[in-house]
């Protein structure tokens, strides 16, 4: 078994029993000590690296502006260390991030809509609606860097074409913008997944709202809950397509690389000709 198995199972263990106390705690009142508990459970697990930390400078154009917005958007969208209080108990999205299933926080989710449905409902529609805002930040992010690398590698190819530079710098400089873009493709890839287990979680809440509005015990009081907890999966379906819209960004992006003809990422063939004849350059 690896060592990143055994880590990981690990942590799993540890935050199931700092997020038991953590209820307990937030239960009595002690909202202050719940927070310190959890804080010094994330510190533990979150020293391993992360595939959205900051990047060093890689002292291209695209770094200051549109890489560092990417990670940004990719940090907040991972959103790792982000505790969601609901009905006074603490939970985390890092429940999914470590193998514990979505049922586990539909479970949770269930109790805090025994004490006040309305409220516990209400709460969860904003968690999901700050998701999509989220979401669709992390994928515009995406989306200018892509277009960045796209605009370096333009130039690469035009400072070739006027004999800026050699053949082989070119080579090099085109190099590295793929492998750049490979990385952030990975870290992409990585958070929308993060997202996808995020959004499973609000479903799975959002199933166990509707089993409780179902068994209200007037009609109107049904009808009540009901209109509130299809709101809630009107917002859970909208995250879904923009998360969609994500991965489809993310793997366009990856498949240009792949092709064989009008990959933006390929040293030009131009340049030849333009030796042969500068007169059109």
């Amino acid at each position: 078994m690896s060592n990143a198995h055994l880590n990981r199972r690990s942590a799993g263990r540890c935050l199931k029993h700092a997020t038991a106390l953590v209820g307990v705690l937030a239960v009595a009142g002690c909202v202050e000590e719940a927070r310190r508990t959890i804080d010094q459970t994330m510190s533990a697990l979150t020293a391993q690296p992360s595939a959205a930390r900051m990047p060093p400078d890689d002292g291209t154009a695209c770094y200051m502006r549109e890489r560092i917005g990417f990670y940004r958007a990719a940090q907040s969208a991972n959103r790792s260390q982000e505790i969601l209080q609901l009905g006074g108990e603490l939970t985390t999205s890092l429940l999914t991030q470590f193998g514990q299933s979505g049922a586990g926080y539909g479970n949770a989710f269930q109790k805090l809509l025994l004490q006040n449905f309305t409220d516990a409902v209400q709460k969860l529609q904003t968690g999901v609606q700050q998701d999509e805002q989220r979401i669709r930040e992390f994928q515009q992010a995406f989306d200018a860097l892509y277009d960045c690398r796209r605009r370096e590698a333009e130039q690469i190819n035009a400072d070739l074409q006027a004999g800026r530079i050699s053949r082989s710098e070119a080579e090099r400089r085109m190099q590295q913008t793929r492998e750049l873009l490979n990385e952030d493709i990975s870290v992409a890839r990585a958070t929308n997944s993060a997202i996808e287990a995020r959004t499973d979680s609000f479903q799975v809440a959002a199933q166990r709202a509707r089993q409780e509005a179902q068994a209200a015990p007037s009609g109107e009081e049904r009808k009540r809950r009901l209109e509130q907890v299809e709101e809630v999966e009107s917002s859970v379906q909208t995250n879904q397509n923009a998360l969609q819209e994500s991965v489809a960004s993310v793997e366009t992006a990856s498949s240009m690389q792949t092709q064989k003809e009008g990959d933006p990422f390929q040293i030009s063939e131009r340049w030849r000709f333009f030796l042969l004849r500068p007169d059109l350059a």
